[in-house]
């Protein structure tokens, strides 16, 4: 037997023996942790943590990706948590975020920013330099207030 019939066969043969394996399933989306109903799932914590890792663009060490990637998820959780604790309990107190309080907040915000020379200079800048997309940073701004 040559060379050639010997690659046609063992290429035969992984062609025939890949035929019979199932394709992986897609994985099912599944909530990490609840807060009075409101669910935090595997597929937002996984996209944030890939958003993180490219602002970080390498700087990781490919050995301690996982530890980071725990640290970011127990991290992630935690806000989660504390973010939807503190808007239940402003609503149960009836605090209500007025056009002032924003207007005070944004203000904070942009005097901060143009300390810095190349720092932007809107709040539209500021929301379009988040990792997770500028319209998750303006309903996170708002909440925040």
């Amino acid at each position: 037997m040559n060379i050639k019939m010997i690659g046609a066969a063992v290429l035969a043969g992984a062609m025939v023996a890949g035929c019979g394996e199932k394709p992986e399933a897609p994985k099912a989306d599944k909530a990490v942790f609840a807060v009075n109903g409101e669910k935090l799932m595997q597929s937002r914590v996984d996209g944030d943590i890939a958003a993180i890792e490219k602002m970080y663009d390498g700087q990781i060490p490919a050995a301690r990706k996982d530890e980071f990637r725990k640290s970011m998820q127990g991290r992630l959780v935690q806000t989660f948590i504390m973010q939807k604790l503190l808007l239940a309990e402003a609503k149960a107190r009836g605090i209500v975020l007025t056009d002032a309080d924003l207007k005070e907040r944004e203000d904070a915000i942009l005097a901060q920013a143009k300390k810095s020379p190349k720092g932007p200079k809107t709040l539209d800048e500021i929301f379009q330099q988040n990792p997770f997309g500028a319209e998750r940073a303006r309903a996170e701004f708002r909440d925040s207030v």
